[in-house]
């Protein structure tokens, strides 16, 4: 028989019952999904050459991907990177707000890629 020091007890099913009450009065889920759907169609035609992931674990492809992220670094947005050279890792929180991802977007938009 095993068990967890802290699985069943009172205080950890208080703490999900709570999460759970905030991700669903605040419609977290589905806030998520039309936060990705808008980032995979405002994105479309930018140096952004796929959006790969589901929901807000989005990866950025680009064959920009260190001069995009030295951009974005430069106003304040933060970007991981990946296992993948041309690949920015984006992770949102999923109470991102509009003006967020109205930000980010603009900002990759205004990115020009030095000729190469």
């Amino acid at each position: 028989d095993l068990g967890s020091t802290f699985g069943g007890g009172p205080l950890a099913c208080a703490a999900l019952l709570a999460t759970v009450d905030v991700i669903e009065s605040e419609r977290l889920m589905g806030r998520a999904s039309e936060a990705a759907v808008r980032l995979r169609k405002e994105l479309k035609g930018s140096v952004v050459e796929a959006v790969q992931g589901e929901g807000l674990l989005l990866g950025l492809r680009t064959s920009h991907a260190a001069a995009l992220k030295k951009h974005l670094m430069a106003q304040h947005i933060l970007l991981g990177g990946s296992g993948d050279p041309q690949v920015l890792r984006l992770m949102p929180p999923l109470n991102v707000s509009d003006a967020a991802l109205t930000a980010l977007i603009t900002a990759i938009q205004s990115f020009v890629p030095e000729p190469t």
